[in-house]
């Protein structure tokens, strides 16, 4: 039930976020068509500004609208998240738990055809700090977060070196 509350709490939160990027979207598109409206040779297309403006400003109202009502499903899912009884607040109600070493997340992947972007942590000591020993590249986690930008999606992947002691056998994995 948890999982469904925080699933739900990002949900509502990409939502809010796409809105308020679409607003301000939207709100830069209305006022570069009020400057066309008002400016020199603006006579002739003065009706088609004057509809396209209209249609922009019905869409930033419903869209206002649309965000109020997640925000306010967004509010509520957290108060119900962080009631008592249950785990001590975060300090952002919509980051995921970290999962357990050996459980495997059931979400899909995302699709291939979206446009990546790669960030690759490196660690900041090369070296064991239980021995002092090199340590060795011996896999990596690999975790994808879904970026509405203009409302376009794009994928971001980050890379986290698994790294084990080439002395003592010591594992570990870049922190961040």
């Amino acid at each position: 039930m948890l999982r469904k509350q925080q699933s739900r709490l990002r949900q509502y939160a990409c939502q809010v976020a796409g809105y308020e990027q679409e607003i301000e979207r939207l709100k830069a598109q209305l006022d570069r068509l009020r400057r066309m409206l008002f400016g020199q040779s603006s006579e002739k297309k003065r009706h088609k500004l004057e509809n396209q403006i209209r249609q922009a400003e019905k869409r930033l109202s419903e869209l206002e609208n649309r965000l109020n009502t997640a925000r306010n499903l967004l509010e509520d899912a957290s108060s119900v998240t962080d009631s008592p009884d249950t785990s001590p607040p975060s300090e952002n109600p919509i980051a995921s738990k970290p999962e357990s070493p050996g459980r495997k997340s059931s979400r899909k992947p995302l699709p291939a055809e979206l446009p990546r972007e790669t960030h690759r942590l490196l660690p900041a000591e090369t070296s064991c700090p239980a021995c002092g020993g090199v340590l060795k590249e011996m896999g990596e986690t690999i975790s994808e977060q879904l970026d509405i930008i203009n409302t376009a999606f794009k994928v971001i992947e980050t890379i986290r070196p698994k790294l084990a002691c080439s002395r003592c056998d010591v594992i570990g994995t870049t922190s961040s």
